[in-house]
């Protein structure tokens, strides 16, 4: 339907009126508006980028949509192939280097057309009044056309015209979520924008126009109808000759899209979040020890009966994350790949257990070579047993821990205490773990709940013999370590878990020739494997699961030990190890009992290694018969502090004695406790308050201990 006589006129009449205006408005006045409606922000501000997310060696790991799900990726009129930027001129504006942001034949031309065609033939819009219209949406009327104008002119005067130009590149929309002229060039031609070929850039000089009708992808042929006219354009105008021009239309339109890369995907997320106004963040993987650490995971997964699997290298000396997987398959999501399995809370199983020893060294609470008591114990209604449910009865330190038992391990911990133990693993980046009290004694087996990157950031501390440095994924540069082990009682310990039956036990063969220190959990109920390998360099942590939480019967931490050991080879190649601290001592000891060698009562002795301030204690194992000397309370030491957990601390009673098998009675605050051999021990629930200890040897003598429960 035409429109009525009165309506041509009126359509008219604002034609005429606004090209009058734009027209003859005097510069002054232009000027005077200007000041009191100055050029807003946003006309200048940058939208978000897309995030490319690099490797340390700057390739490229993965890339994210920005906040607006765009593809968006700003790049400067040097990296833009000026035959794109002579394409876009010719099609949209010719006179852009001559106008002042308005071109006034334009106007006057549009006016007319668009008059005697009684429709919208032509908006007249300049490079510079469409940059605004990017920068600042608005709806397209007159009143807003002029405004336009206004803002136009204005950018004009704050910016030269190529820095106009290159906003236009970057702003201007390409089909489907790509915003941008380098977005545009990966997305169809797999290229850079500067290597755009003549037939390339002229396509893509035309697509704003339209962006939805005319995707390559999609609507070929006008897309090739489009590039052809802007061609002919640059012709026209002298910009390319008709050799040239015919030999750009004679290019098929195919579309070769970037191939997405896709590597580290949850740390890159993780990394763009973290930083998602930079257009490029770059970490600090190692692309070849993150695929050493993917195809790890993928042959020992193969062998496990585990839906998930997580893995993270850490470098000790800056603590930058190397390689981090979070799931065998991101783009599984059937098998819930997107799920971060490295940074999903689960029970360590007895992952925890060295960091209880080192206290334990560095308390002079035990030695490697001092005994533990491997006998079965009660707790109220805990009652711990080993993984298989035996005991051995005396055993050392290095053994029980070499072995993993539980029953020592919940002995030394009432020892060593739940709060400190909590603590300690905070400093060394632990924070999954704020609720002391809820844990109690089955913390060391597996009671709480931790992830595997602060995990491996935590054994990352033990490797670098106790100064802890968070783990980062992005940044470089000098570090700041803080001392929260002591070197000496760290130093045991790796000595301990680099032990040939540490690596024996684990039920795989490795090469000891390049040492590391190794340790495995495998959480209640066989619901999480864990392992890891750590020396000098590098540290290694795994985890094997179902991400449902499901048992299995493969799923204990040997079968995740020999992944985290071919890890650990595939990037340590030097074969390092720690040099013994002045701290740490050699000294003669019974052979059987580690202590201090009682000369003619011990048959044999050996040369073992403790910290300088560990107490001599003489061998209690070979102890001289006498009644009257009174039994020694090994637990509690005197003067102990406790907290609470329900209420009460559950402390372990244990004394030793000169006459051999005897029994020792155990009194608190005068209340008969129970009965023990020497050596052995009995769990007893104390109340907040003072407490008088006694244990009294069945054949004569009785000592005291006093503690306070707070």
């Amino acid at each position: 339907m035409r429109p009525s006589p009165s309506n041509w006129r009126r359509r008219l009449r604002r034609a005429s009126l606004a090209a009058v205006a734009l027209l003859v408005l005097p510069a002054a006045a232009w000027r005077v508006l200007g000041a009191v409606y100055p050029l807003p922000a946003e006309a200048l501000a940058d939208p978000a980028p897309s995030v490319e997310v690099l490797a340390r060696d700057g390739s490229p790991l993965s890339s994210f949509t920005n906040a607006d799900g765009n593809w968006h990726v700003p790049v400067p009129i040097t990296e833009i192939s000026p035959r794109f930027l002579q394409a876009v001129i010719a099609i949209e504006d010719r006179r852009f280097r001559s106008h002042n942001g308005v071109d006034p034949l334009a106007i006057a031309r549009a006016a007319v057309q668009n008059a005697t065609s009684l429709r919208v033939v032509s908006g007249a819009s300049t490079l510079t009044m469409q940059t605004v219209r990017l920068a600042m949406p608005h709806e397209r009327t007159l009143g807003e056309k002029c405004v336009e104008a206004f803002r136009a002119w204005q950018l004009e005067e704050r910016l030269p015209k190529d820095a106009i130009l290159e906003r236009w590149a970057n702003l201007a929309p390409f089909g489907g979520n790509l915003v941008g002229v380098e977005a545009a060039s990966r997305r169809w031609f797999g290229k850079h924008a500067r290597d755009l070929s003549l037939a390339e850039a002229a396509l893509l000089a035309g697509l704003p126009q339209s962006p939805s009708r005319l995707r390559p992808d999609r609507h070929p042929d006008a897309a090739r109808a489009r590039r052809d006219r802007v061609l002919a354009r640059m012709r026209e105008q002298g910009l390319i000759g008709e050799a040239e021009e015919a030999e750009a239309c004679a290019e098929p339109v195919v579309v070769r899209p970037e191939t997405r890369i896709l590597l580290a995907p949850h740390l890159s997320l993780a990394a763009a979040r973290l930083q998602p106004r930079c257009a490029r963040v770059r970490t600090t993987i190692d692309p070849a020890v993150q695929e050493a650490a993917e195809r790890a995971l993928a042959f020992h997964l193969a062998r496990i009966d585990s839906d998930g699997a997580a893995a993270v290298v850490l470098d000790n000396a800056t603590g930058d994350v190397l390689a981090y997987v979070g799931s065998p398959d991101f783009l599984d999501e059937r098998g819930d790949g997107q799920v971060d399995a490295a940074s999903s809370p689960r029970s360590p199983g007895s992952s925890l257990k060295p960091f209880l020893f080192a206290l334990a060294f560095e308390d002079g609470e035990t030695a490697p070579e001092r005994l533990l008591s491997d006998a079965p114990l009660a707790h109220s209604s805990y009652r711990p047993e080993n993984c298989d449910g035996g005991s051995s009865g005396p055993v050392t330190a290095r053994e029980a821990l070499v072995r993993s038992l539980n029953l020592p391990a919940v002995r030394l911990l009432g020892s060593v205490g739940v709060d400190r133990l909590v603590a300690t693993l905070c400093g060394c980046g632990v924070g999954t773990l704020t609720d002391p009290d809820r844990y109690g004694l089955s913390l060391v087996l597996g009671g709480g709940e931790v992830t595997l990157i602060e995990l491996t950031e935590a054994y990352s501390t033990l490797a670098r013999l106790g100064v802890h440095v968070p783990a980062r994924m992005t940044g470089e540069g000098p570090v700041n370590g803080t001392r929260v082990l002591d070197e000496g009682a760290c130093w045991l310990l790796a000595d301990v878990l680099r032990d040939a039956r540490a690596i024996e036990a684990q039920g795989f063969y490795a090469d000891v020739a390049r040492p590391f220190a190794l340790k495995t959990g495998t959480s209640s109920g066989q619901r999480d494997a864990w392992a890891f390998a750590y020396g000098p360099r590098f540290t290694v942590g795994v985890w094997f699961g179902h991400p449902d939480g499901r048992a299995s019967t493969s799923l204990r931490g040997a079968a995740a030990a020999p992944c985290a050991a071919g890890i650990y080879a595939s990037v340590e190649r030097e074969g390092a190890w720690y040099e013994r601290p002045a701290g740490v001592v050699e000294r003669e000891a019974c052979s059987t009992s580690g202590q201090a060698p009682r000369p003619g009562l011990c048959p044999r002795t050996r040369r073992v290694l403790e910290l300088e301030g560990t107490p001599r204690l003489p061998c209690e194992v070979h102890a001289p018969s006498d009644p009257s000397v009174p039994p020694r309370i090994l637990s509690p030491a005197s003067g102990s502090r406790y907290l609470p957990s329900d209420g009460a601390a559950r402390v372990a009673l244990r004394a030793s004695s000169t006459i051999g098998s005897g029994r020792l009675l155990w009194y608190v605050d005068g209340a008969p406790v129970g009965t023990t051999a020497p050596h052995q021990e009995i769990l007893h629930a104390f109340p907040r308050g003072p407490h008088r200890i006694t244990c009294v040897q069945e054949k004569g003598g009785a000592t005291t201990s006093e503690i306070v429960v707070e």
